[in-house]
């Protein structure tokens, strides 16, 4: 009998003796890093026609390999003036173009929920392409208008500076058959910055 109450006893001081270790508290969950939508509004700058406005929108065709879609619009307005009349107005020539560029570098990270926000880089290369309309003077009463194809390859940059905004940089590179040595066509960059609203 004293054995057993020896026993019991020395259970009942382990029992006591034994501490529970409270669960660490989960960590907040983590937003996964996505693409936003870019939406730039600036202007493009090509060595040969000078300034024109631009506007642009970029949205993510496949978040998992960072591919966008774009969308841009360059506007040239053209002075000019009817030889008939000696009125003068104003002509837009420009162009608008779909392309699909590859993101090759993002820096965002994933960010708690509630968490401050920390500014992040994106680095993306492409291609775009679509219709070129060009206005031009002519000697009689009628503008010429002119349907082209235009299409660059593309390097892409956005640093995203707030939430909701970033500044956007793009470097075209269009081809210009015949403009080279020998007669061989060469590369024409045109640089294209503007402020971008990311959603």
């Amino acid at each position: 009998m004293r054995k057993l109450l020896v026993v019991l006893l020395a259970l009942g001081c382990l029992a006591f003796g034994q501490t529970t270790t409270p669960a660490a508290p989960a960590p907040a969950p983590l937003a996964s890093v996505v693409l936003p939508d870019y939406t730039m509004v600036g202007m493009s700058y090509n060595q040969f026609t000078g300034y024109a406005g631009l506007f642009s929108a970029l949205e993510p065709e496949s978040q998992s390999i960072g591919l966008l879609a774009s969308e841009s619009v360059d506007l040239v307005p053209a002075k000019y003036t009817n030889p008939a009349t000696g009125k003068t107005g104003y002509l837009i020539s420009g162009s608008m173009r779909f392309g699909q560029h590859k993101v090759i570098l993002n820096t965002a990270k994933p960010q708690a929920a509630n968490s401050a926000f920390s500014p992040s880089f994106v680095l993306a290369v492409g291609g775009d392409a679509g219709a070129a309309i060009t206005s031009t003077n002519s000697s009689t009463s009628a503008s010429t208008v002119s349907v082209g194809f235009s299409g660059s390859f593309t390097l892409s940059a956005f640093y995203r500076f707030k939430q909701h905004w970033a500044a956007g940089v793009a470097v075209r590179a269009l081809y210009m058959a015949g403009t080279g040595p020998n007669g061989v066509g060469a590369w024409n960059p045109v640089v294209e910055p503007g402020l971008v609203y990311c959603k």
